[in-house]
């Protein structure tokens, strides 16, 4: 699953997509995303192109689904969630992808760009690192997840709320 902006600058849904061409017949990649007309004419031809070229539904665009019960049974439907973006973007240094806590939240495992903002955090023992912005290495870290010993993600995300709202606590206490 790649979930968010089509924004052609970012490339996100793009690499998603184009990964789509190293991964065996057995794994679809649905795409959740949002944009303007142009990045979403540009998805979609993306995505016909791939499909029609190996013959099978590779990926398919499921258009924007709202946040609704609804929206998080298809989420949990899925088994990786793919944070894919530019490496090299500037916004990289100081913006953490939301997108992550998202996915381990609804208990999927995560595919993500080796960034700092990343690497450095609490969950980084979670996720699964690609080092080079490459759809066939990306494929190869997907393809290394072993779905039948899965982390619990869910778990060590309420470990996390739970953590910062007993720190919020703390830190309100002595302020009083």
């Amino acid at each position: 699953l790649y979930a968010g902006t089509l924004d052609c600058q970012k490339q996100g849904a793009a690499i998603a997509i184009n990964t789509a061409r190293y991964l065996p017949n057995n794994y679809i990649i649905h795409i959740l995303g949002f944009g303007t007309s142009q990045d979403l004419s540009y998805t979609k031809n993306l995505i016909d192109e791939i499909n029609k070229q190996y013959g099978v539904t590779k990926v398919i665009y499921e258009g924007i689904k709202s946040v609704s019960y609804t929206h998080l049974k298809f989420i949990q439907k899925c088994q990786i969630g793919l944070s894919t973006q530019n490496m090299d973007a500037s916004f990289n240094d100081t913006s953490f992808p939301s997108k992550i806590l998202s996915y381990m939240s609804n208990g999927l495992e995560v595919v993500s760009a080796n960034i700092g903002v990343v690497k450095n955090s609490k969950i980084s023992q979670y996720i699964h690192f690609y080092e080079v912005q490459d759809e066939k290495e990306i494929a190869n870290v997907i393809l290394n997840i072993n779905l039948n010993a899965k982390s619990n993600n869910v778990d060590v995300v309420k470990e996390l709320d739970k953590e910062f709202k007993e720190d919020l606590k703390a830190m309100l206490v002595r302020y009083e």
